[in-house]
């Protein structure tokens, strides 16, 4: 799962399934990935489940249709003073600071694809690895974010960010795959099967009330 999904609506789904670990002794271990990656790490057996925008099961595994994510453009009202007067457009886009997790994270260039016709974009990045320092960020005036509207929401009630272009988004297609336990599989068969599969549940249900739905 990706930090945005993490902070969003992941840790609200699990809160019970995590209060019942501590009370029956089991834990959870949570990786964050861009979710463009997060099958690799499955793949290779590495997590016995995943959030990822692949939507094809390995063979072994099961797979869930959450619902989308969807992700906005957003910036400080100081900021869009200083550097947009005249708006967000094909001639400052190059030349503004664009906000992004890490190397993985390609939601900007896709924006902008989007936002202006345009296919692979070069654009200024400014490297922010957390996803409340990312907010914080936007909200201090150091450039232009592309994130989940679940996180931007409070910001632009508030008037701390404003949307930039509110017609374009993207959204994200998630699903959630995990492996089919056997009780021959693991050491402790029952409750690691058991307690993957409340995982899925929870998440299931959190993301199907939480995000949008999905197309089709």
């Amino acid at each position: 799962m990706n930090a945005d999904s993490l902070a969003t609506w992941v840790l609200p789904a699990l809160d019970e399934v995590v209060r019942d670990g501590q009370r029956e002794g089991y834990g959870l271990e949570l990786v964050v990935d861009d979710q463009d990656f997060t099958h690799d790490w499955l793949r290779e057996g590495a997590v016995l489940g995943c959030v990822s925008t692949v939507a094809e099961a390995l063979r072994g595994c099961t797979v869930e249709r959450l619902g989308a994510m969807r992700y906005i453009a957003v910036a400080s009202p100081a900021f869009c003073e200083r550097h947009l007067a005249q708006g967000l457009n094909r001639t400052n886009f190059a030349h503004l600071p664009w906000l992004v997790f890490n190397r993985k994270d390609d939601a900007h260039t896709v924006w902008v694809g989007r936002a202006f016709g345009l296919r692979d974009p070069r654009l200024k990045e400014r490297s922010v690895p957390s996803s409340e320092a990312h907010v914080r960020a936007a909200v201090m005036g150091w450039g232009i974010g592309v994130m989940s509207e679940q996180i931007a929401a409070p910001h632009l009630s508030s008037g701390a960010l404003q949307a930039l272009h509110p017609d374009v988004h993207i959204d994200v297609l998630l699903n959630w795959h995990q492996w089919k336990l056997r009780t021959e599989d693991t050491p402790e068969p029952v409750l690691r099967a058991g307690a993957l599969d409340r995982v899925g549940r929870a998440l299931i249900v959190g993301g199907r009330l939480t995000l949008r739905p999905a197309p089709g």
